[in-house]
């Protein structure tokens, strides 16, 4: 059952699709039953009842891989904290000196592996704007360290069961 789900977020993960919403109609086509434009004029600012969808350049400029690095380093940090919940439910002892006195506490544990999943993705959006390469750096980065700790942690579930 586990594989099936990891598997279902591994291919979650990596075909993550951008979704854009329709464009806004113009609203005095809606007002031609009601009979005044004035009315609505008055109630909202020009800038709030015109909307326009993002532009193909704006759709370019960020690439479809992070999307998918946001999701897979959500999806490793799940397998992470699964990973270790059940190793030492298991008998198997935590080996990071940092997580010692955390995996004992479920809700800090979680709360913590939340944190991890975001933080990453957070730092990535903020740099995106400055330093392209190294906003893609911090996620394979990300990824990668956490692709190493998943490995390390299914090696010891499996010596464990």
């Amino acid at each position: 059952m586990f594989r099936r789900i990891a598997c279902a977020l591994v291919a979650l993960s990596l075909t993550s699709v951008v979704a854009y919403g329709a464009e806004a109609s113009d609203p005095r086509d809606d007002l031609a039953t009601i009979g005044s434009t004035d009315v609505v004029k008055s109630m909202a600012p020009a800038s709030v009842v015109t909307w326009h969808p993002p532009t193909r350049e704006s759709q370019r400029a960020r690439p479809a891989a992070l999307p998918a690095f946001y999701a897979s380093l959500a999806a490793l940090q799940l397998f992470d904290g699964y990973s270790t919940t059940r190793a030492l439910a298991g008998g198997a002892k935590e080996a990071n000196p940092v997580m010692k006195g955390v995996v004992n506490k479920p809700v800090v544990f979680w709360s913590l592996k939340a944190a991890m999943a975001v933080a990453p993705a957070l730092a990535t959006e903020r740099m995106w704007k400055t330093n392209k390469a190294g906003a893609i750096a911090v996620m394979v980065v990300s990824n990668g360290m956490m692709a190493a700790v998943a490995a390390h942690n299914a090696k010891v579930l499996n010596r464990v069961r």
